[in-house]
C-alpha cells in the first residue's frame, strides 16, 4: 500500500504537476508567504556530487525538505563551491541548463522534470560604467539559450522580454570587461548592471567599436551607419592637434570634404546644409570654428557619436542627406575629477562630479585659442592689431530622481572672432540648450522628453574705402520641443514612436552704416517665421530568425507664420532665369497670428536585412526625407555669412528619394568586418544662384536663385579591424553628383561642386604596450569641380570674366599623409592618474593641395590673364599634453 501511494505521488509529481501544486496549494493556505526559505544563506562545498547526493546534502545540514523523483536527476555530477548565498543563487546554479524547475510550498521544494506552464516576463533596467556612474549606450545583452537578445538605448536603458526561467546573460561593451550572469526569472524583473572598465590601456586594444562581439554590425537591421566613441576620435591624426568629430567622420565611405582642412561635409551627392548635426538632441546650423577648419564639438566631453547616411530612422526629420548624433558624456557620479590638455593651438579643461550623493552629476568644458595672443605679442603693428581665436564651453547636468525618472541639461557656447585691425572682421557663433526626462512607464515603455533652444548668430565689419564702412548682422533661432516614446513588444519587435515641433526665426539682417556720413544707407528686413512639425512610428521586428524589417513612416508639415510680406509678380514662373524685382506688381503682409504657404507630406523609411549566415548578410534601405529650409552659399565650404532661408510661396521645400543595397560580412572570428554598399538618390527643388546674385540683406530671395533637380549614385567600400594591436579601417568610395537646373550651364545636367569621382582614406592604429600609440591616416580624392573663365570682356570700363559650361573644369587631385604618436605616463597608480604627450605631423609630405585658383593680369603681360593656385597648409608638426586625474 505505502508503495502504491508513493508511486502515485511520484506520478502526480512528475507527470501532472500543476494538479499536484494546485492540490498542494489548497492543503496550504499560507502558499503565498512561503518563498522566505529561498533567501535563506547557506554555504556548500561539493566536489563530483550527484545530483541526488547534493540535495540530500542541502537536506542534512539546513533541514530544507525536498519533493522529487531520483528517476528524472540528471545523471552528471556536481562540483561547486558557494559560500553565504542564498538558496534561490543554489538552486539556479545546480539546475542551469536542466529541465528541471522547482517550486515551494511551506518549507518544501517540490523538483519536477515537466516545467509549468511559463509566462511571459520582461527584464529591463540601465547599464552604467561601475567607475563613474555613466549610463551606458549600446551596450549587448546576449541570452545564448533562447538565441535572443537586446540592447540599451541612448539613455542606457534596455528591455528584453523572456519566458519565466533560468538563464545566464552575457553583457558586454566597448572598452568594458564582459560580464556573466545568471538568473532565475518568475516575473517582471528590473536589473540594473554596472559594468567595469578595462583596467589597463593594453586590453583596450581589442575594442575598436562597438560591435565586435555579437557580428552587430552584420545582424543589426540599420544599414549605412557608424558608432564612433571619444577614443576613436581621439586616435585619429589630427590638425594642429586638434582632435575633431567631423574630420573623423570624413574618414568613412560616401562622406566627402570641401577644401582641404575643412569641416563641412557632403554625403552621397548632398550637400552641406543637408546634414542634420545634432549636440544632445538640439540642433546646430554652423557646426564650424576658424572659418571651417575647426568643428564646435570638443572631444573632451564627447560620450558617443552616431552617423546615419541611408536607412535613416523615421525619428529624424527636417534634412535631406545624413544624421549627425554627437551625445555630451555624464559627469562623474563617485567622485569629482579634472582633465584637461594644453596644444600648440588651444587649451582645453574638464570638471566632473557627482551631485547629492551620486544621484546626480555635473561636467563642464571650455576650449580656447590662443593665437590671438600670440599675434598681439608681435612688434608690428600691422599684424598685433588683427584678431584670430575662438572659444566654446560645454555644460551638463543629469539627475535622477528615481529608478524611473531622470533629468538632463545640456548648453553649448561659442563663439569666434576673426578681424583685420579695424578695416574688416566677422564675429559668430552657437548657443545651444535642451532639457530632457526620461521617464520608466513600464518594463515594456520608455520615454524622452526633450526641450530645446538653439541660435546661431553672425556679425560682420566692413571699412576698406572711407565713408563705405558698415555693420551686419543676421541670426536664427529654433524653439523646439520633442516627445518620443519606445515600447518592446517581445524580444524580437519594438515600437518607436513620437511628436516633434520646432518654431524657426530668422534674421535676415540689418546694415548700419559706422559714421553719419557714409554713403551707405542704413536697411533692415522684418524676421521671418515657420513652424515645422513632425509625428512618426516606426515598427521593427525579426519576422524569421533570418529577415528582419524595420517599417517607417513620419508625417511633416511646414507653415509659414507672421509677421510675414509675400510678393506678388507679373509672371507664373517666379523662379526663372527672367524674373527680377522689377516683375513685383503687389505685395501681401500677413499679422502675427496668420498662417500661410503650407507645405506637407509623408516620408516612408524601410530597411531590411536577410541574414545568410551569422557572419553574411544583404541588406537593403529605402528612405524619403524632406527639408523645409535652404543655405544660401555661394562658396563650397560652410561660412559664418551663409545665410539660411525658410521655404515660402515660390521656394518649394526639398525631397529625397534614396535606395540602397549592402552585402555585409564579417571573418576572423569577428576581427574583421566588410561591407558594400550601392546607393542611388534623386533629390527634388535643389536651388543654385544667378550670376551675380545679391543675397544679403534681400527679402525677395525668390528672384535671385534657380531651382531643378539632382540625383548621386555611388558604390562604397568599408573593411575594418577591429581586434588585436594594429587597428583601423580602409574606405573606399565611387561617386557621381550632377544637377540640372533650368537656366544654368544651357539647361543641360552638370556636376556638383561637391562631386568627386574617386575618395579613398586609410586609417591605421598600433599600439605595442600600454604607453606607446601610434596612428596615421592618408587620404586621396579626385579634384573637385571648378568653373574656370575661358574669356574676357570689358564693360563700364571693367574688365568681365567670361564662363562656359558650369563646373566643367577640375582642380587638382587632393592626397595627404597624416602621423601621429602619443606617449602615456600613469602618474598615480593608486589613484588612476594619467597623462600623455602627443606629437602629430599634418601634411608628412609637403603636398600643396589646391584650394582654389584666383585670376589676375599677368605681371610680365597685362594684356593677359592669369590663373594662381592657392593652398592653405603645408607640413604642419604640433604637439598637445593631456592629463587626467
Amino acid at each position: 500500500m505505502y508503495t502504491f501511494i508513493q508511486q502515485s505521488l511520484q506520478i502526480s509529481i512528475l507527470y501532472y504537476p500543476t494538479f499536484f501544486l494546485f492540490v498542494l496549494s489548497c492543503i496550504f493556505p499560507s502558499i503565498g508567504n512561503a518563498q522566505n526559505i529561498l533567501d535563506k544563506e547557506i554555504s556548500i562545498n561539493w566536489e563530483n556530487l550527484s545530483y541526488q547526493e547534493a540535495i540530500e546534502n542541502i537536506n542534512h545540514k539546513n533541514g530544507i525538505t525536498f519533493i522529487y523523483s531520483a528517476d528524472y536527476l540528471p545523471t552528471n555530477t556536481l562540483t561547486l563551491k558557494l559560500d553565504h548565498q542564498s538558496l534561490k543563487n543554489i538552486l539556479t546554479e545546480m539546475f542551469f541548463n536542466t529541465n528541471i524547475s522547482y517550486q515551494v510550498f511551506e518549507n518544501e521544494i517540490v523538483l519536477s522534470n515537466q516545467p509549468t506552464k511559463k509566462n511571459k516576463c520582461i527584464l529591463n533596467g540601465k547599464i552604467t560604467d561601475s567607475s563613474t556612474g555613466e549610463e551606458l549606450i549600446g551596450v549587448n545583452i546576449w541570452v545564448k539559450s533562447v538565441n535572443t537578445g537586446a540592447s540599451s538605448n541612448s539613455y542606457g536603458f534596455y528591455s528584453l522580454p523572456l519566458p519565466e526561467g533560468i538563464y545566464e546573460l552575457k553583457i558586454s561593451y566597448l572598452g568594458f570587461e564582459i560580464y556573466k550572469r545568471k538568473i532565475t526569472l518568475n516575473g517582471n524583473q528590473r536589473l540594473d548592471f554596472a559594468l567595469k572598465p578595462y583596467e589597463t590601456q593594453l586590453e583596450e586594444v581589442t575594442v575598436l567599436g562597438k560591435t565586435h562581439l555579437e557580428n552587430r554590425n552584420v545582424k543589426k537591421l540599420q544599414m549605412s551607419s557608424f558608432s564612433l566613441s571619444a577614443k576613436e576620435i581621439k586616435q585619429v591624426p589630427s590638425l594642429m592637434g586638434e582632435n575633431d568629430v567631423i574630420k573623423t567622420i570624413q574618414l568613412l565611405p560616401g562622406v566627402q570634404s570641401g577644401n582641404e582642412g575643412s569641416v563641412g561635409f557632403f554625403v552621397r551627392g548632398g550637400g552641406a546644409d543637408q546634414n542634420l548635426i545634432l549636440i544632445d538632441e538640439a540642433p546646430v546650423l554652423n557646426p564650424s570654428h576658424f572659418y571651417g577648419i575647426f568643428s564646435i564639438f570638443n572631444p573632451a566631453i564627447i560620450k558617443d557619436v552616431e552617423f546615419s547616411k541611408g536607412g535613416i530612422s523615421s525619428k529624424y526629420g527636417g534634412r535631406l542627406s545624413s544624421v549627425l548624433d554627437v551625445r555630451l558624456k555624464e559627469g562623474n557620479y563617485k567622485k569629482i575629477g579634472f582633465s584637461g590638455g594644453i596644444g600648440s593651438i588651444s587649451t582645453h579643461l574638464l570638471i566632473e562630479g557627482p551631485i547629492n550623493k551620486g544621484k546626480g552629476s555635473y561636467a563642464f568644458a571650455g576650449r580656447r585659442t590662443y593665437a590671438d595672443l600670440l599675434v598681439k605679442s608681435i612688434p608690428n603693428q600691422n599684424i598685433s592689431g588683427n584678431s584670430l581665436y575662438f572659444y566654446d564651453f560645454n555644460g551638463k547636468i543629469d539627475y535622477k530622481f528615481n529608478k524611473k525618472n531622470k533629468v538632463s541639461f545640456s548648453s553649448y557656447f561659442g563663439n569666434d572672432k576673426f578681424g583685420f585691425q579695424d578695416f574688416y572682421g566677422v564675429n559668430w557663433g552657437n548657443q545651444t540648450i535642451s532639457a530632457r526626462w526620461n521617464h520608466i512607464f513600464s518594463p515594456k515603455l520608455f520615454s524622452n522628453l526633450t526641450l530645446y533652444t538653439s541660435f546661431f548668430r553672425t556679425k560682420s565689419l566692413v571699412n576698406l574705402v572711407e565713408n563705405f564702412g558698415y555693420r551686419t548682422k543676421y541670426n536664427v533661432r529654433n524653439i523646439g520641443a520633442k516627445y518620443n516614446f519606445s515600447y518592446y513588444i517581445s524580444a524580437k519587435s519594438f515600437l518607436d514612436f513620437g511628436i516633434d515641433l520646432n518654431q524657426h526665426r530668422y534674421f535676415f539682417g540689418e546694415i548700419i552704416p559706422l559714421v553719419k556720413s557714409s554713403v551707405i544707407n542704413e536697411e533692415f528686413i522684418e524676421p521671418s517665421y515657420g513652424i515645422e512639425s513632425g509625428v512618426y512610428l516606426s515598427y521593427t521586428t525579426e519576422i524569421t530568425p533570418k529577415v528582419g524589417v524595420n517599417l517607417g513612416l513620419r508625417y511633416s508639415r511646414f507653415d509659414n507664420k507672421g509677421p510675414g510680406i509675400s510678393y506678388i509678380y507679373d509672371t507664373e514662373d517666379v523662379i526663372s532665369p527672367e524674373t527680377s524685382v522689377n516683375n513685383i506688381v503687389d505685395s501681401v503682409f500677413y499679422g502675427k497670428k496668420n498662417y500661410y504657404n503650407s507645405y506637407h507630406g509623408l516620408e516612408p523609411r524601410l530597411s531590411i536585412r536577410y541574414l545568410i549566415n551569422n557572419q553574411h548578410a544583404v541588406k537593403i534601405s529605402y528612405n524619403r526625407t524632406r527639408q523645409y529650409v535652404h543655405q544660401l552659399s555661394n562658396t563650397n565650404v560652410p561660412s559664418p555669412i551663409d545665410m539660411w532661408a525658410p521655404v515660402n510661396k515660390y521656394i518649394k521645400p526639398q525631397i529625397a528619394d534614396q535606395a540602397a543595397l549592402g552585402i555585409f560580412r564579417n571573418f576572423g572570428g569577428n576581427m574583421y568586418e566588410a561591407s558594400i554598399e550601392a546607393y542611388y538618390k534623386l533629390m527634388q527643388n535643389q536651388i543654385d544662384f544667378k550670376p551675380l546674385a545679391n543675397l544679403l540683406l534681400n527679402n525677395h530671395l525668390e528672384t535671385e536663385i534657380l531651382s531643378g533637380n539632382g540625383k548621386s549614385m555611388g558604390l562604397e567600400f568599408f573593411l575594418k579591424k577591429n581586434k588585436g594591436r594594429f587597428t583601423g579601417w580602409l574606405s573606399y568610395t565611387h561617386s557621381k553628383a550632377e544637377r540640372e537646373i533650368f537656366g544654368i550651364n544651357g539647361n543641360l545636367p552638370y556636376p556638383t561642386s561637391f562631386d568627386r569621382l574617386h575618395d579613398f582614406s586609410i586609417f591605421a592604429n598600433f599600439k605595442p604596450n600600454n604607453f606607446i600609440n601610434l596612428s596615421a591616416n592618408w587620404n586621396y580624392s579626385s579634384g573637385q569641380a571648378y568653373t574656370f573663365p575661358v574669356g574676357k570682356y570689358e564693360k563700364d570700363g571693367f574688365i568681365v570674366p567670361f564662363y562656359t559650361s558650369r563646373n566643367g573644369f577640375r582642380l587638382p587631385s587632393v592626397h595627404r599623409l597624416d602621423l601621429s604618436i602619443t606617449f602615456y605616463r600613469r602618474m598615480s597608480p593608486e589613484h588612476k592618474n594619467e597623462s600623455s604627450f602627443n606629437f602629430s605631423i599634418y601634411n608628412v609630405y609637403n603636398r600643396k593641395n589646391t584650394y582654389a585658383y584666383i585670376f589676375r593680369q599677368s605681371e610680365v603681360d597685362r594684356t593677359k590673364t592669369e590663373a594662381v593656385k592657392l593652398y592653405l597648409f603645408t607640413i604642419l608638426p604640433s604637439f598637445t599634453y593631456n592629463f587626467k586625474f
